[in-house]
């Protein structure tokens, strides 16, 4: 453990949010409510509606030494109420792993095509 290490995380099972690290490779742009599906490892057949809340202005090295952005998605469908504050029904464990699939404006399909290309250019150029 070094100084300023997180070793502990706090979180209320019944706030489910997602987190998602997304590679500055893969890059959309994204707006904040955009759609998000999230399919977890636990349940592949089955999948969760979100909606995108925040997305970290910097990208920063996951656990896996992948340089990517931070997205923070809550589920759509809140349903049940404790206290005042609505709570997901069907409460994933916290922790669960899975892909998620996020949905940004429509392009064309040329431009989607050589996004990757372009971008290898302007990275070998330095434009």
């Amino acid at each position: 453990v070094q100084v300023g290490e997180q070793i502990l995380q706090v979180a209320n099972p019944l706030r489910v949010q997602f987190g998602i690290d997304l590679p500055t490779g893969d890059l959309i742009e994204l707006e904040t409510g955009a759609d998000i599906s999230i399919y977890l490892d636990s349940a592949p057949l089955g999948g969760y509606e979100a909606s995108l809340k925040s997305i970290s202005h910097t990208p920063a090295a996951t656990e896996s030494n992948i340089t990517s952005y931070r997205i923070i998605a809550e589920p759509s469908s809140l349903s049940g109420d404790q206290n005042g504050l609505d709570v997901v029904t069907d409460i994933p464990r916290i922790g669960a792993r899975g892909t998620a699939r996020l949905y940004g404006k429509q392009v064309t399909l040329a431009y989607q095509l050589l996004r990757r290309p372009i971008a290898v250019v302007r990275q070998y150029l330095g434009v």
